[in-house]
């Protein structure tokens, strides 16, 4: 029993190793199938990746190709889109500077027009009163020519009378009868004479001819007496009247004609010079425009200008004053009416990514200026300030220089006023041409030759001798309209400048704003 019993614990134990092996073949084929199947799965897995992976980056290069289009196209978009801006900004400005340039034409041609017709109304004013004048002369003249022939006739006849008297008194009557009419020849002079049997008569005056004519021709007396002699008396005032009265009379004739003829010439010429001076007022004065805030020049101690010298800058400056006043300003360019005074520099209303321009009416005309705020933005932004403030209006260009510059931007006039402050230099680089430094029609502001003395003050280059100045002044705009105006205002400058021939001043300055790039 105990054998069986062991025999087949031996069996079953051995049936139960049979199995564990069977169990263990079975656990190592379904972990071999497991790794097959995990190999298959990773590497399938891996080739997903890969084609993912792909797919991925070719998703990736389309999506950066897309934006880059995009992007290209809205780049496109922004750069037509300033082009666009810039080409309206331009229209805009160039219609304003055409709207300018027809309204001073218009001015012009009104003014123009007015001077003729002032022009004219005053010579034909001048030329009725030359025209009285010349017949008030006139019968001047023909009343004095009368009362001097009536004089002669009367001191004629008297003489006549006297002489015919003692004639008829002494004389007998030759063989021919007397003439219908008397008259007696005077002589030359007194003392020894010649008788007309050409023997001396001692000294006395005789009579040549008396109720009678001699015919040089034949030499014969055709009647009246020859060769006698006149009493003391009748010789006496015979002789003084033929060289004293008759000469006496001429000359006072010839020289009350010679008088009005000078008097009537130095009328005319009033009377033109008069037209003349009228008639540049008016076009000085219609030119001269309406009022907007003014500009500066470069700073030096100076005097005031009075108002220029001779007649035509006396005019002129007269009629500067004329349009000042019509703008609110005082009648003398004097007078101070800016006491604006700031304690700092003002703060930043400007930007440098933006264009602006001003448009200064002065009491000669309209100019435009560019202003460059990128250049020079802190010197623009001061200029604007002022300008807006109305730190300008009435301000005269107190310096001008002919060929060189006009200067303004002193409320005083004096070439040391200004704001109350000083702004920061921003000078021009060195330019490469010495000789346009500062081309012409440059705005630049003025100092009072050492570093950062800026203020209000500032200058236009209006010749070559102020394209040559060293790069010590901050160049902040130009003259782009109205240089003509500039011209205008230099050529009544003086040689010293300070005062100038002519004070023009500032009415008003515009300043005008556009968006830029």
């Amino acid at each position: 029993m105990a054998e069986e019993g062991a025999l087949r614990l031996s069996a079953e134990a051995q049936a139960e190793d049979d199995r564990q092996r069977k169990f263990d073949a079975a656990c190592e084929a379904i972990l071999a199938r497991a790794r097959t199947d995990a190999a298959t799965l990773v590497a399938k897995a891996e080739a997903e990746s890969r084609e993912i992976l792909a797919q991925a980056q070719r998703e990736a290069r389309r999506v950066t190709a897309e934006a880059d289009r995009a992007i290209g196209e809205w780049l496109r978009e922004l750069e037509d889109e300033r082009h666009d801006v810039l080409d309206r900004a331009q229209v805009t400005s160039s219609e304003l500077v055409a709207q300018a340039e027809a309204e001073r034409e218009r001015l012009m041609t009104e003014a123009r027009q007015e001077a003729v017709d002032a022009r004219d109304r005053l010579m034909e004013e001048a030329r009725a009163e030359a025209a009285r004048l010349r017949e008030r002369a006139s019968l001047d003249i023909e009343v004095e020519t009368q009362r001097a022939l009536d004089a002669a006739r009367e001191e004629g006849a008297r003489i006549r009378r006297e002489a015919s008297t003692s004639v008829r008194s002494e004389i007998p009557v030759v063989d021919a009868p007397p003439p219908a009419t008397a008259s007696v020849a005077i002589p030359a002079a007194t003392g020894a004479g010649t008788a007309r049997n050409g023997e001396p008569e001692d000294g006395r005056s005789t009579v040549g001819q008396v109720s009678g004519a001699q015919n040089h021709t034949t030499g014969s007396v055709r009647a009246g007496f020859v060769g006698k002699e006149l009493s003391p008396e009748v010789a006496a005032s015979t002789m003084y009247w033929s060289q004293h009265g008759y000469p006496r009379y001429a000359a006072l004739i010839k020289s009350k004609k010679k008088r009005t003829l000078i008097r009537n010439t130095v009328i005319v010429a009033a009377a033109v010079l008069l037209t003349a001076g009228i008639a540049t007022a008016v076009v000085l004065h219609t030119t001269g425009s309406k009022p907007t805030p003014a500009a500066t020049v470069t700073r030096s101690t100076v005097t005031r200008s009075t108002g220029g010298t001779g007649s035509s800058a006396g005019a002129a400056q007269r009629a500067a004053n004329a349009v000042a006043v019509g703008a609110g300003c005082p009648a003398s360019p004097k007078a101070i009416v800016n006491t604006q005074r700031y304690a700092a520099l003002p703060a930043m209303i400007t930007q440098a990514s933006h264009l602006y321009s001003a448009t200064v009416v002065t009491t000669t005309g309209t100019f435009v200026m560019a202003l460059n705020a990128k250049s020079a933005p802190v010197t623009v932004n001061n200029f604007v300030f002022l300008a807006q403030q109305g730190f300008f209006h009435c301000v005269t260009f107190y310096r001008v220089v002919p060929g060189f510059a006009i200067q303004t931007g002193d409320p005083t006039g004096t070439g040391t006023g200004g704001p109350g402050y000083t702004i920061p230099d921003e000078n021009p680089p060195r330019a490469p041409d010495p000789s346009q430094q500062y081309p012409l029609g440059s705005v630049a502001m003025g100092n009072t030759g050492a570093p950062h003395t800026g203020g209000s003050q500032f200058f236009i280059v209006a010749g070559p001798l102020g394209e040559v100045l060293p790069n010590t002044y901050a160049l902040f705009g130009r003259v782009i309209s109205g240089m003509e105006v500039v011209h205008r205002i230099n050529a009544q400058g003086s040689a010293t400048g300070v005062p100038p021939d002519v004070t023009q001043r500032i009415l008003s300055i515009t300043i005008n704003q556009s968006n830029g790039f």
